[in-house]
């Protein structure tokens, strides 16, 4: 099982108090459920709960957030969104519809460089 923790912080009441942050959790069956959550709301991390463990899966260790793919898409956008051209697309717009489609061979960060 998956599990996404959101926080919500909420404004202060007329009088000046604040008011308590708002908590949700959202919980998955498979892993690929929770990443495609997790990419669509720009998480950095989810859980993965099993028995009494509890372990943290890093989304943008392996894929790009959403800034950084729109930055890769100019530089390189034959390989990110199959132009020539890229100035004329919404890459935000492109981004999610990659996530939701389950084209996430797209999102794939490449940016490791290798040390000698």
């Amino acid at each position: 099982m998956y599990k996404i923790t959101q926080n919500e912080k909420q404004p202060t009441n007329f009088l000046g108090f604040k008011r308590k942050d708002k908590t949700t959790v959202h919980e998955f069956e498979t892993y690929k459920e929770a990443l495609i959550f997790a990419l669509n709301e720009q998480q950095p991390y989810f859980y993965n709960h099993k028995g009494t463990f509890k372990t943290s899966r890093k989304t943008f260790a392996k894929y790009l957030t959403c800034k950084q793919f729109e930055i890769k898409a100019v530089e390189n956008p034959l390989h990110y969104t199959g132009t020539n051209n890229a100035e004329k697309l919404d890459l935000n717009r492109l981004y999610y519809y990659y996530v939701n489609s389950n084209n996430l061979h797209r999102l794939e960060n490449f940016s490791k460089t290798l040390k000698n």
